[in-house]
């Protein structure tokens, strides 16, 4: 059972059964200056919950380190509809780039277009425009030539 504090982004998480309070860094810091609303509410807290132990809320955060711009166009070289999505790809790292924040606002806009990157399974969509440039590649080389390719024996059979 947890009970809230205060309704602000940075709160304080007590569960009576562990015997733990729960805080963020964020609110540790601000909590650590005299004065502030945080140092006389965690105070309060702490006074009321002798014996408990105080524990930083551990925040897990997906990350895409082998995520570069050249993963992001080849992925989307992928999908149907690429060549507009190209171009958009292409805009929204200029105006990311003129705002001081190409590749985070790059990669923001690139994760909501396509939240099925984040899954760790192909879907239909994904593989829809490569199955079709695929059946083309493979129809170009069967009308080519019908014929037999011989390869020369091996020297040594």
């Amino acid at each position: 059972m947890k009970a809230n504090m205060n309704m602000k982004k940075n709160t304080v998480a007590v569960n009576p059964i562990a015997k733990t309070i729960t805080i963020s860094k964020a609110y540790y810091k601000k909590a650590c200056i005299y004065g502030t609303s945080e140092y006389y509410e965690f105070r309060t807290v702490l006074s009321e919950n002798e014996g408990f132990t105080v524990e930083f809320k551990v925040i897990e955060k997906k990350t895409y380190k082998s995520l570069t711009f050249e993963r992001m166009e080849e992925y989307i070289k992928t999908q149907p509809n690429s060549e507009k999505q190209l171009i958009t790809f292409a805009a929204v790292q200029k105006v990311a780039e003129k705002k001081g924040s190409k590749y985070p606002l790059t990669k923001k806009w690139f994760l909501n277009a396509y939240p099925e990157y984040k899954e760790n399974e192909v879907s239909a969509n994904e593989t829809a425009e490569l199955e079709k440039q695929l059946e083309a590649e493979l129809d170009a080389l069967m009308d080519d030539d019908d014929s037999v390719v011989e390869f020369p024996a091996a020297a040594n059979m």
